[in-house]
């Protein structure tokens, strides 16, 4: 071991202070003895025992005159432990302050950092502490510096930002790198505590960030970007200064360039690539610069964003994880600005390397810039890529897999909708996550609605989604796909195709065990709308099986489809009560009672469930139950006229529109002393003559 390090650990044992042993009645003497009872004490009320006895030694002992710095500074570091242990020492605060103000560098610096722990920056003691922080600024002593600013940095509040503004603004110019660092620091708290202070400081942080030192220059990048981020520079005062941030680009740009020149130190170097953080911190600043003063057509500072970040990918050759890391963040500020589709295409390459990588993360650095230029440039640029993305949705890390499925999303055209839509169904056929299949669910959806082919496909898709998730289908998605049936594709053989199809789709639905709300309300509405549309075989059937699941409705055995807890179930919808389905298919069943006769077995079933829907607690179902019940015989009797009528029949005796029959009727009610039936005016004249009423009045 060397002298160096011998000496530490002496100096270390002696601020720490020497073992010695407690008994059992003896007061406690040193730190070590204090952490080692506590932590062999074998009960919570033993542990409180000793910290009460020991607060009540420390309290005695700070409180007695004429202490000796070295008593104080042990006492001080035996209260921090208690308030670490959650004990509070109040008493000792004051000493703290005391220490920091009289004592020497070794015991002002414990001051101060037992300072920084008891309080907080709205303490009343803090203001006590701010005519020390002020002359240790003003020291010539470099420590003395970095420890008021380090103080500044934990304490100092809005009131006492304008004091010590000044001090901090001079130890920008100061020869120590390290307290021109501390500096910066101290105007990034001065920031975030006023906002109002951001345009009045950036000067100086533009001189920091051209310091001739690197870890200054890292320090205020670091800085400027947490600012532009969290918009404190540029959210304050923005009509004297409408962008105060676009100014930065070129330092910026020259100080990257300066840094892949390698001009900077070898001592920055790692692995052959220099200053490879201080690249990485520029790069997410420019990033931020690009996506906040980017405009629509481009400008001067996205071209030199560009040409720079071009540089920096021509000395990338992936052989390190650092320079992926760099190609990473490369990726993001190519994202962020109007890049050329050369850079693009050339960070594109660069980036779907990474997908290629066995390492996990490497693999989901790269899903993840692609992602974010597909979203900024097009999905045009990773469209040669398709297949290796495809191969990440089979990737056991389920990041990976997730942030695959947020890029077939953004991939997603008229083109390939049929493949990544498969693709994702079939996922959602084997996850378990709740939360990602709603995700997956209004993806698949918001696909369809998009960039469906036909109207084929987008009925067999909605179909597909409510048989694996029926829960989380939303049921915009299900009315939507009914308008689309109901308006039809323009094409009168093909609409007439898909609907049949439609029916004949919603009896094999209807005839599975497992039945979910969705299916439900989409195969009534179809039996319902179409039900002229198919042979009388296929709609006793559906009569039949539609009978049955609204007795399955009523009687509450129908699967809701939504799990007891996650975001589905959080979020029901109305179309899934008891009531709003049994009138979805006691609807269906009146409609389709106009077209035909139910059979002997099915007319039982339907008065079984008329009867029970008539003793529902609701009064829509009671109601619509009831016009079916009072008007089933009439309508088997129309049935039977329009069933048992040929078609030759139906030519000869066509639909009386007019309703002439009723002439007579008329004739004889206008000749009795009855009123004549008069019409209400339009709607806009009923508006209007309101308007004319409230104004006079």
């Amino acid at each position: 071991m060397s002298n160096f390090v011998e000496k530490t650990f002496g100096s270390f044992q002696n601020l720490v202070y020497q073992n010695v042993q407690y008994g059992r009645t003896v007061v406690p003497a040193g730190l070590q003895s204090l952490v080692h009872l506590m932590a062999s004490s074998p009960t919570k009320q033993e542990e409180e025992r000793i910290i009460t006895y020991e607060l009540g030694w420390l309290q005695q002992k700070l409180s007695q005159p004429n202490q000796r710095p070295q008593d104080i500074r042990e006492c001080l570091v035996r209260s921090l432990y208690c308030e670490m242990m959650g004990y509070p020492t109040p008493f000792s605060y004051i000493h703290s302050l005391k220490l920091a103000q009289q004592g020497s560098l070794h015991e002002k610096r414990l001051g101060y950092l037992a300072a920084t722990l008891f309080l907080h920056e709205n303490h009343e003691l803090v203001l006590l502490l701010i005519n020390t922080v002020q002359k240790d600024l003003k020291s010539s002593n470099v420590l003395d510096i970095c420890m008021a600013l380090s103080t500044v940095c934990a304490l100092v509040n809005n009131d006492m930002v304008p004091t010590v503004l000044p001090l901090v603004e001079e130890k920008l110019k100061h020869p120590s790198e390290l307290v021109r660092k501390k500096a910066v620091v101290a105007l990034h708290r001065f920031i975030l505590r006023c906002p109002s202070l951001s345009l009045q400081l950036m000067p100086y942080l533009r001189m920091a960030l051209e310091d001739t030192d690197p870890s200054v220059v890292f320090t205020a990048a670091q800085v400027l970007k947490e600012a532009v981020q969290g918009k404190q520079l540029t959210s304050a005062n923005l009509v004297e200064s409408p962008d105060p941030c676009s100014d930065l680009v070129p330092a910026v740009v020259t100080i990257l360039r300066q840094v892949i020149e390698r001009k900077l130190p070898t001592d920055f170097d790692f692995h052959g690539y220099p200053a490879p953080w201080l690249q990485i911190v520029l790069l997410e600043l420019l990033a931020v610069l690009g996506r906040h003063s980017s405009s629509p057509d481009g400008g001067p500072n996205d071209a030199a964003i560009e040409e720079v970040v071009g540089e920096v990918l021509r000395c990338m050759d992936l052989s390190q994880s650092i320079s992926c890391s760099i190609v990473y963040h490369c990726g993001n500020v190519v994202a962020s600005i109007q890049a050329s589709p050369d850079l693009v295409s050339t960070c594109m390459g660069y980036v779907a390397k990474f997908l290629r990588s066995h390492d996990n993360n490497l693999k989901y650095c790269g899903i993840s810039a692609v992602a974010q230029l597909v979203r900024a440039a097009g999905p045009s640029y990773a469209a040669e890529h398709q297949s290796m993305i495809m191969e990440c949705l089979y990737h056991p890390d389920e990041s990976v897999r997730k942030q695959t499925l947020n890029i077939m999303y953004s991939l997603g055209n008229s083109s390939n909708v049929q493949v990544i839509c498969a693709k994702m169904l079939e996922y959602l056929s084997t996850t378990t996550d709740e939360y990602l299949r709603q995700d997956l669910v209004e993806k698949v959806s918001d696909l369809v609605e998009h960039f469906s082919p036909d109207l084929d496909w987008h009925l067999q898709t909605v179909i597909s989604l409510l048989l694996r998730a029926s829960h989380c289908v939303s049921p915009d998605s299900i009315y939507k796909l009914m308008d689309i049936l109901r308006d039809g594709s323009g094409e009168p053989d093909v609409d007439l195709e898909v609907r049949q199809c439609a029916v004949r789709n919603s009896l094999s639905l209807l005839q599975r065990r497992e039945l979910t709300p969705g299916i439900v309300v989409l195969c009534s509405w179809l039996a319902g709308e179409y039900v002229q549309l198919c042979p009388d075989l296929v709609l006793h059937d559906l009569l039949e099986q539609l009978v049955h699941v609204g007795s399955r409705v009523l009687a509450g055995k129908l699967s809701t489809g939504a799990p007891l807890h996650g975001p589905a179930f959080n979020t029901s919808t109305h179309y899934r009560s008891i009531p709003s389905l049994s009138v979805w298919v006691l609807d269906a069943i009146q409609k389709m009672l106009f077209h035909i006769k139910p059979s002997r077995s099915a007319e039982g079933l339907l008065n079984n469930l008329l009867a029970a829907a008539c003793r529902s607690e609701h009064g829509e179902v009671r109601q619509l139950a009831a016009e079916i019940s009072r008007t089933q015989g009439r309508l088997n009797a129309v049935s039977d006229a329009v069933v048992g009528q040929s078609a030759a029949a139906a030519v000869s005796r066509p639909l009386d529109l007019t309703m002439s029959f009723l002439d007579a009727y008329v004739v004889e009610q206008l000749q009795n002393p009855n009123s004549v039936y008069k019409s209400l005016p339009p709607l806009s004249a009923l508006a209007s003559n309101c308007d004319k009423v409230i104004r006079q009045k």
